[in-house]
């Protein structure tokens, strides 16, 4: 984690910081009334990189390689996943990447997120009483500009997605 790896984070200010692979801002640690802004990573999660939870936090303006701008996996409940973007020609989840039902979003709202590939705001996760907005899977074979969710288990629920573009599909 190029800001912090593995420690709480309680009503912290996360920013500007960069990691040559995973966890641009954090890597790890459960985030909790955080700022977490402007990061930087090489490969995974820009702003985060697979923290246990992470609560009533503003996620913004990270940037990562391959996959999640803002967060790479865990659980993210009452926060805003706003303007990050995964800039590799293969990557996904501009906003948010999962890939387990165990990775979730609860009453967080996701937008103006972009990737090349799939899930402009959000790849592969569990969705409950979101916001998905305005979010851009911009590549030739982009899908999934709000939500990229393959199969029943991706269960997205009670949630407002809207405005969002993909180009592929």
């Amino acid at each position: 984690g190029g800001g912090a790896f593995a420690s709480t984070l309680i009503g912290c200010a996360v920013g500007s910081n960069a990691a040559g692979r995973s966890g641009g801002g954090v890597y790890t640690p459960p985030l909790t009334s955080c700022l977490v802004e402007n990061n930087v990573a090489g490969t995974s999660g820009g702003g985060a990189y697979t923290p246990v939870s992470v609560s009533n936090c503003v996620v913004r303006g990270n940037r990562a390689a391959v996959a999640g701008g803002g967060i790479y996996q865990g659980v993210a409940y009452d926060t805003l996943i706003q303007s990050n973007r995964v800039t590799g020609a293969t990557g996904d989840g501009g906003g948010f990447y999962g890939n387990a039902v165990s990775h979730r979003l609860v009453r967080c709202t996701v937008e103006a997120n972009e990737t090349v590939r799939n899930g402009g705001g959000v790849y592969y996760a569990v969705l409950s009483n979101c916001v998905v907005r305005a979010n851009v899977a911009s590549g030739a074979s982009g899908a999934g500009g709000g939500v990229y969710a393959g199969g029943p288990t991706y269960i997205v629920s009670c949630c407002h997605v809207l405005d969002n573009v993909a180009v592929y599909r």
